[in-house]
């Protein structure tokens, strides 16, 4: 019995350990990663072979600036995570939707941070200028 527990917890420990040290992850999400995506544009996630793009914005319902609203709004993303190295292979299903609330995909924890350009009364913002900025982590053992 207590071999069963120790046999249990060790790979516990190195994977933490692991998780941590590598890549340059931190099992805190306050110290994960940031990274700035343009429309179209991608960004290898730390030292792994995965890569998240930005393919497009699918709605922005934030508040412009200098209105009352009720509410803040979101912007909603469509991003995609590949990894053309993986084994047994990418997800089945790369793509998938960040807004304000964190997504995870594959191990990796999306939080988006901000959304640039801000949104300006009566104005429509070209899909195509749209720059998101990230944070992805990677779930640890602590």
């Amino acid at each position: 019995m207590m071999i069963r527990i120790v046999g249990l917890a060790l790979p516990a420990l190195l994977l933490g350990a692991a998780c941590s040290s590598s890549g340059g992850y931190s099992c805190s999400d306050e110290d994960a990663p940031r990274y700035v995506l343009h429309v179209g544009g991608s960004h290898v996630v730390g030292t792994t072979q995965w890569s998240v793009k930005l393919d497009s914005v699918v709605s922005d319902s934030r508040c412009p600036l200098g209105v009352l609203c009720i509410q803040a709004g979101e912007a909603l993303l469509a991003m995609e995570l590949t990894n053309p190295a993986a084994d047994p292979g990418p997800p089945d299903n790369p793509h998938f939707t960040l807004g304000t609330t964190q997504v995870t995909v594959d191990g990796f924890r999306f939080f988006q941070i901000d959304i640039q350009p801000i949104r300006q009364q009566n104005q429509t913002i070209d899909p195509s200028v749209y720059v998101a900025t990230l944070r992805v982590g990677l779930p640890c053992l602590e």
